[in-house]
This record gives C-alpha cells, structure tokens and sequence, in this order.
C-alpha cells in the first residue's frame, strides 16, 4: 500500500486479490468500494463517487470513479479499480 504523508489516505493498494461476486465491471467495482469505504477513506454511502468510465483489456477491466467534495470534483480525484478475469480486485 502507497499513503499519502500529508492525509493518511491510501493512494494505491496493490496485490488485492480480493473476490467478488460475478456481476458487470461497474457492479463488482462498486462491490469493492461499499466493502472498503473505511480503508479507503470515502463515505459509507459513496456519495462522494461518480461512475465516469470503463475499459476493457485483455487482463481484465478498469472501472474509472471520480471523487467529489461538495459538489464540485476534487483535483486528481480519480479512483480507478482494477478487475482481472477470475473476477478479483487486482490493484
């Protein structure tokens, strides 16, 4: 794991593979997000998120999510989650 010194926030985490439930890229990203909130330092409700984009690799799929405070997008607010094909959180 990679934190920020100024807030204690995680900036990446790596080597996850945490399981997830089969579903779309966008439902298993989301699945992850409400099982980590604390860790991750988001609200519980992830009303500070906002869906913005999907990829497809042949590795997996990466589940793009924009971080917002009061309203307005936070600068280099991206959280991107990294989906493998056995359905596992991978970075």
């Amino acid at each position: 794991m990679r934190v920020s010194q100024e807030t204690g926030t995680p900036l990446a985490l790596y080597k996850i593979n945490y399981p997830l439930r089969p579903d779309t890229p966008r439902n298993m990203a989301w699945q992850y997000l409400q099982d980590n909130f604390a860790t991750l330092k988001l609200k519980s409700d992830l009303s500070d998120l906002q869906y913005s984009s999907e990829r497809e690799t042949p590795g997996g799929y990466h589940v793009r999510f924009q971080q917002y405070l009061n309203g307005y997008p936070v600068y280099q607010g991206n959280l991107v989650v990294n989906i493998n094909r056995q359905n596992r959180i991978t970075l």
